[in-house]
């Protein structure tokens, strides 16, 4: 029920698009690669449906409020992700990491849970049958710290830009700010810093924990910065 109030408050049997003028890299990036990886799993008399339904993630997630958690970010998890190709859960995995920030709002706590309501709707009206587990995948990134090798696994994916060369981690400081930027400038201060400080360990899965010590020095960068605001 939940999964079908979320796709039915999304709209995704009438989606309406306008042609933009211009795709961006990152969504071209995640048509073909849902060309490739999703089609084949949808049933013929489906494609239709298919082909709308990810008009409408592409919309969502070209909102441009969504200063991070948008097209660019997809992409770029997807793309790491692409390493694993040869994993049998590479399709539940990858559908995961399309969908996990499908839904996102600043303002909302239950993110991670409306979006992988969302995905569990998508599933099911092109039949996919993949539905618990993409939305355990997708529920596992609201605090990234399950041991749970393929959960550790996404959450790690989506983790990556904090271990970004410092420019790029400044970038994505200054893109959160701007989705909190109803927050008053000294609660967001404070805010920000108690979330940079409930880091705990930030790479759970083996294959990203070389990454640790890049993504601490960045976090204590943007911490100091915050603090002699």
């Amino acid at each position: 029920a939940k999964a079908l109030e979320a796709g039915a408050s999304l709209g995704i049997k009438s989606v309406e698009i306008e042609d933009a003028e211009k795709e961006s890299d990152a969504e071209v990036i995640i048509r073909e690669q849902w060309d490739e990886i999703v089609m084949p799993h949808v049933d013929e008399s489906l494609h239709e449906l298919a082909n709308s339904t990810l008009d409408k993630i592409i919309e969502l997630y070209g909102d441009e409020e969504r200063e991070h958690h948008g097209l660019e970010h997809i992409a770029y998890c997807l793309d790491k992700l692409d390493a694993y190709r040869e994993r049998g859960d590479f399709f539940k995995l990858w559908f995961a990491l399309l969908m996990h920030d499908i839904v996102y709002d600043p303002e909302h706590a239950m993110n991670e849970e409306d979006s992988g309501a969302f995905a569990v709707y998508v599933s099911g009206i092109l039949e996919l049958d993949i539905d618990e587990d993409v939305d355990r995948l997708i529920v596992s990134t609201k605090k990234h710290d399950s041991e749970v090798e393929d959960e550790a696994l996404i959450c790690s994916i989506d983790m990556l830009i904090l271990a970004a060369k410092p420019e790029r981690y400044d970038q994505y400081s200054k893109a959160i700010r701007k989705e909190y930027s109803w927050v008053p400038r000294e609660i967001y201060i404070q805010e920000r810093i108690k979330v940079l400080q409930g880091f705990g360990k930030i790479f759970r899965h083996p294959d990203f924990e070389k990454y640790e010590e890049k993504a601490l020095q960045n976090i204590d960068r943007e911490k100091a910065q915050l603090s002699s605001r």
